[in-house]
């Protein structure tokens, strides 16, 4: 009996070391950052103070950095992430009498990826859905977001290197409502961004 017992223990603890080394293969953390190339496009809403808005469709630039937490199984993987992403345009805008203003439209977000990836040796794809809200930053002008928080998807291909982790993303339009006062004068309008970004994780 005493020798059954001894068999138990220690098969309970071989069980426990044995779960303990696969959740640490299964699962892995670490930060991640990148920069952004970004395009925006702007339509005035219906019923807005009569102003056109132009804007500046020169490739914009961004960055983001954040976390990422991953569960690998076998040749699939899911990844949860947290980003802070700052993107930054130019905005012509003209008044009724021909004088032009330019500022800078600044979009601060808190992005939430939720990213699926297929991956073969060192390579992968991933596709996920973006779940963004939108934070106000201090500038040039008075800038309000109207809209809490919008979704958009991600897709893309990586290379993964021991601990580190490149990717390259489309992200597809994301659409959102603002109120720009700019000399007294407000206009509202909706706009839609979309991005290319290149990202380096780095496992912890």
């Amino acid at each position: 009996m005493k020798n059954i017992s001894f068999i138990k223990i220690l098969l309970s603890i071989f069980t426990i070391c044995l779960t303990a080394q696969l959740n640490a293969q299964l699962s892995s953390y670490g930060m991640a950052l990148g920069a952004h190339v970004s395009n925006i496009s702007i339509t005035p809403s219906s019923g807005s103070v009569s102003q056109e808005v132009e804007v500046d469709y020169g490739a914009q630039g961004g960055f983001h950095f954040g976390g990422y937490y991953r569960i690998g199984l076998g040749f699939i993987y899911f990844e949860p992430q947290i980003w802070f992403t700052h993107l930054n345009h130019v905005l012509t805008f003209q008044n009724g009498v021909g004088e032009n203003h330019k500022a800078s439209l600044k979009l601060n977000r808190i992005d939430f990826p939720v990213e699926f990836g297929l991956k073969i040796g060192p390579l992968f794809a991933l596709y996920g859905p973006v779940y963004s809200i939108p934070i106000n930053s201090p500038g040039p002008l008075d800038v309000k977001i109207n809209n809490s928080g919008s979704w958009t998807s991600q897709l893309g291909v990586g290379l993964k290197l021991v601990g580190l982790q490149l990717t390259f993303r489309y992200e597809g339009p994301l659409t959102f409502s603002e109120v720009i006062l700019i000399e007294g004068i407000e206009a509202e309008f909706m706009g839609a961004s979309s991005q290319l970004i290149a990202g380096i994780s780095v496992k912890l």
